[in-house]
């Protein structure tokens, strides 16, 4: 998720949850470009569930927070990969000054949601 925009809505629905595990399979992460739009400038943290990058986002010539799902294989199943979404969602819908705004919610190259 990029740091606000309705996209939270359908990960809420599981629509997308279901999408992005039926087409994961084994895709290599790596890439040059991994997240379309974003120049990855590098990395701002990470704990044991998501990492953040700061990014440029291109089209908005703005700089942002990008976040992702933890890059380790084994941190990247369903139960974790629900809560990322259902966060994103959730977040999507708040407005307050201490948090961080959702304004967009993609994949990376490897078919990851940010």
């Amino acid at each position: 998720m990029a740091a606000g925009s309705d996209g939270g809505r359908e990960a809420a629905s599981g629509s997308l949850f279901e999408q992005w595990m039926a087409g994961l399979g084994d895709r290599d992460v790596e890439s040059e470009h991994p997240y379309p739009g974003f120049d990855v400038k590098g990395q701002l943290g990470q704990g044991g569930f998501a990492a953040v990058y700061l990014a440029r986002e291109y089209d908005a010539r703005r700089d942002v927070a990008l976040k992702t799902p933890a890059a380790e294989p084994g941190l990247r199943d369903a139960t974790r990969l629900r809560r990322f979404l259902d966060e994103a969602a959730i977040t999507a819908q708040l407005q307050h000054p201490g948090i961080v705004p959702v304004y967009r919610l993609g994949q990376d190259a490897g078919g990851f949601p940010y």
